[in-house]
C-alpha cells in the first residue's frame, strides 16, 4: 500500500477491504495523517510499522478475521471495515466499544485459549496434528536428544565429525598430561625460575627449619625481643601469680 498525508480511517478502511479483516482501533486516531509505501508485509507487520510511534498491542483473531490495535490511553474503539455489511453481521456490538468492554472480551478469549490448551484432541493450526500428538512428539524428541547426549558415537555439532566419545577421551588425555606435568620435578614453575622439584625441596627445607626453630630455646621470638625459653618462663611466672 502507498499513501501520503492520508487519514488513518481511510487507510484502515482500504486495508480492511483488501484483506477482508475487520480492524478495531482508537477513535481518537481517526483523523491522524500518515504517509508510507509498504509491500510484501503481513497484516500484523504492516500495522506494527503504521503504528510504530504509538505504545501498542496488536491482537489478531484469525477465526473471526478481526484485528484489535490497542494503543496506550485509548478509551473507546471503533471499527474500520471495508465491507460494512459484514461488519454489522459479525461485529454488531463492537462499534463504539469501551476499554472495559474490550478487556472483558480479552478475558473471555483468554479463557477459551486456556481451555483449548487443555484439550488434547484440538488440532494445532498449521500442523495438522492435535495437542496430544504434539505433546507426544515433544517427549520423543526430548528422549532422542538425551540419548544423543549419552551416546559416545554421536557427533558434536559444529565440529568436523568429532564424536562425544572422542571429545571425552581427548579431555581425559589432557587431564592425565596435566597431572603428570605437576608430578614431574624437571618441569619449570612459571614466574619462579626454578623447577617443581627445586621448589618442593625449598618448601621442605623451610618447613624443617621452622620445626627446628620451635625446639630451639635460645631462638629470639620475632617482635618480642626475648628467646623462646624466656617466653616460656614468663608464661610459667604469670600462671603462678594467677593461682
Amino acid at each position: 500500500m502507498e499513501f501520503k498525508d492520508e487519514a488513518l480511517a481511510v487507510i484502515l478502511a482500504k486495508l480492511s477491504k483488501k484483506t477482508g479483516v475487520v480492524i478495531l482501533y482508537d477513535e481518537k486516531l481517526v483523523n491522524e495523517k500518515f504517509s508510507g509505501n509498504y509491500s510484501n508485509l503481513t497484516m500484523v507487520e504492516f500495522l506494527n510499522r503504521l503504528f510504530k510511534k504509538y505504545n501498542k498491542a496488536i491482537t489478531f483473531n484469525r477465526e473471526k478475521k478481526l484485528v484489535i490495535v490497542e494503543t496506550f490511553g485509548a478509551e473507546k474503539y471503533i471499527i474500520a471495515a471495508g465491507d460494512e455489511k459484514r461488519s454489522q453481521e459479525i461485529l454488531p456490538f463492537m462499534n463504539g466499544i469501551t476499554k472495559a468492554q474490550l478487556e472483558e472480551l480479552h478475558r473471555e478469549q483468554y479463557e477459551l485459549y486456556r481451555e483449548g490448551l487443555m484439550n488434547k484432541d484440538e488440532l494445532i493450526p498449521g500442523l495438522e496434528i492435535n495437542r496430544g500428538e504434539l505433546e507426544k512428539l515433544h517427549e520423543q524428541q526430548g528422549e532422542a536428544y538425551q540419548a544423543d547426549l549419552n551416546s559416545p558415537e554421536s557427533v558434536i555439532p559444529g565440529t568436523d565429525g568429532t564424536t562425544r566419545g572422542e571429545i571425552q577421551k581427548m579431555q581425559e588425555q589432557q587431564m592425565e598430561a596435566q597431572r603428570k606435568s605437576l608430578e614431574d620435578p624437571e618441569v619449570a614453575v612459571p614466574g619462579v625460575e626454578m623447577s617443581q622439584g627445586e621448589l618442593r625441596d625449598l618448601h621442605e627445607r623451610q618447613y624443617r627449619e621452622y620445626r627446628e626453630s620451635l625446639n630451639n630455646p635460645d631462638e629470639v621470638i620475632p617482635g618480642l625481643d626475648m628467646t623462646r625459653k624466656e617466653l616460656e618462663e614468663l608464661h610459667k611466672k604469670q600462671m603462678e601469680e594467677n593461682k
